[in-house]
């Protein structure tokens, strides 16, 4: 089911680019307003800036945590268990584990990347290297309770289908 989530944002990421495109280059105030209202379009633009960083972390974490076949895990999975391994060979010369590093690195992260979406309310590299880095890192800093999560995400993947089927009546 998460699979068919992340190709609707696809599609709507694709759709988002192409409005923010459209918005960004209105010129003077948007639709007849000549210039008037400057306050309704900035926040136009703003969403519209939004919008397509919006649809890109949904895709993108909807894609991480699908599930693939042939048993496996989900690609965040896959990536968090590579990941933890490199973190955890690193800071094991010092004496650490790689699960309190990663908290930090999340927390870093996400500070950082609020304070680009802040900046000009336009989602620039550091916002974007968050979306595909974030999901990763919170696997490896929660650790044991990575498996519970997917466990979780995986049930209710299962579900789904059955649950829209006994819905639709099919």
């Amino acid at each position: 089911m998460l699979w068919i989530v992340g190709f609707t944002f696809l599609v709507l990421w694709k759709l988002a680019i192409k409005i923010d495109g459209k918005v960004g280059a209105g010129g003077r105030g948007g639709r007849g307003r000549g210039g008037v209202g400057g306050k309704d379009t900035s926040f136009a633009k703003r969403l519209a800036h939004l919008l397509p960083f919006i649809c890109l972390m949904m895709m993108v974490w909807a894609f991480y945590f699908a599930p693939l076949p042939f048993g496996l895990d989900s690609i965040a999975q896959l990536l968090a268990n590579f990941a933890g391994w490199l973190l955890d060979f690193v800071t094991g010369w010092f004496g650490l584990t790689g699960g309190p590093i990663a908290a930090v690195l999340v927390l870093a992260l996400v500070l950082l990347a609020l304070w680009d979406l802040c900046v000009d309310g336009k989602p620039d590299e550091i916002a974007k290297t968050a979306v595909y880095a974030l999901p990763v890192l919170v696997l490896v800093a929660s650790g044991p309770i990575a498996p519970f999560v997917l466990d979780l995400i995986q049930t209710i993947n299962s579900s789904t289908p059955r649950i829209a089927a006994a819905i639709t009546g099919g």
